[in-house]
């Protein structure tokens, strides 16, 4: 695999740990190309790549098992140090390796975990003594297995099963204490007494619950209002502006939401201009970069070293989320030179 990077980018400045964060798996040719220069906390950071199982492998003894829990890669390498295999994470995993590994270690099998593994039917058929019903009937390809196993299904939990076959099994005479009803859920049910308050906010969410929402104005979730893509939702929220939360409605996909956002936030940028990055949607970083009134103010911001750790993790999302050449272009301009190579490591598309 070759690469080339963008001529904004000086590839000697590139930052190691930053590269060992980058999701481009091109960025893995320079890692190993610069192992040397490798410290504990660009390996914490390396084992945490989806794409550098090659390079994890070959260094086996560096390897952060922590970091490495939450990736995809896990069981490709932990097969290579199975004393640090943690079977309870294993069994979460739903890849070839990974279940390969589950196969050829029955007596090891963490079997809670496992019963709700999408990826581990097969096993979990042929292992039916040692499921747990409770996790299995919230699993989506167990359909099959709970169709065949009726006296076996466990209705709350059933409840909770994505997949739209469970409806045809479900008997919520049988769900003791009766569940909550969640975004999936509750319109098979609207009777005001089943809704309990933790599942407002995904209740609010969701484009079809008009008539609940309006009839329950005193439980509602504005945070799950300003996500809604409902045209009744956008006119609640202009109706009640002072209640709009920004990060979800600059991530709505209502087109009403284009011209009317930027006539809100226009009396105070500063704390838009936060928000907007924070939400990293394409179509807003592309407006901060050509406004002049809001690149002044990002440059304010990213003028200084030590800014604040809201911005920070900001700009270490908005560098992974960046597409466009004049994103990079923008960055270089605004941010001084040692933080721009420290975040733009991170950036994807610094390699063409």
């Amino acid at each position: 695999m070759s690469y080339t990077l963008s001529p904004l980018v000086d590839e000697t400045k590139l930052k190691i740990e930053g590269l060992c964060l980058n999701d481009n798996p091109k960025a893995m040719i320079i890692v190993k190309n610069r192992i040397k220069q490798m410290t504990d906390k660009a390996w914490r950071y390396l084992s945490g790549n989806n794409n550098a199982a090659d390079i994890l492998v070959e260094n086996i003894d560096r390897v952060d098992f922590n970091a490495l829990k939450n990736t995809k890669i896990y069981a490709k390498i932990v097969k290579h140090k199975p004393d640090m295999i943690d079977w309870s994470v294993l069994s979460s995993k739903d890849d070839e390796d990974a279940i390969q590994l589950l196969r050829d270690n029955l007596d090891k099998v963490d079997w809670r975990v496992l019963s709700a593994n999408k990826g581990a039917i097969d096993i979990l058929k042929d292992n039916l003594d040692n499921v747990y019903w409770s996790e299995l009937s919230k699993n989506e390809n167990a359909i099959e297995i709970l169709k065949a196993k009726p006296d076996k299904v466990v209705h709350d939990s059933l409840w909770f099963n994505n997949n739209p076959e469970a409806a045809d099994i479900l008997d919520v005479s049988r769900c003791d204490p009766v569940p909550p009803l969640t975004i999936n859920n509750f319109l098979k049910r609207e009777e005001k007494d089943l809704i309990e308050e933790n599942a407002w906010n995904e209740i609010c969410m969701n484009p079809f619950a008009e008539k609940i929402v309006k009839d329950n104005m005193d439980n509602i979730e504005w945070n799950g209002i300003s996500y809604n893509k409902s045209d009744w939702a956008y006119d609640l929220l202009m109706e009640n502006k002072k209640n709009i939360v920004y990060s979800g409605v600059l991530n709505n996909s209502n087109p009403r939401w284009s011209d009317t956002i930027k006539k809100i936030l226009h009396r105070n940028y500063e704390d838009a201009i936060i928000v907007m990055i924070k939400a990293g949607d394409e179509n807003w970083k592309l407006k901060l970069i050509s406004n002049e009134e809001t690149s002044n103010i990002l440059a304010q911001y990213y003028n200084i070293e030590d800014f604040h750790q809201e911005l920070h993790d900001a700009l270490s999302t908005f560098v992974k989320d960046i597409k466009k050449t004049e994103e990079i272009e923008f960055l270089k301009t605004h941010l001084k030179i040692k933080l721009f190579y420290k975040y733009i490591s991170r950036c994807p598309a610094i390699f063409q």
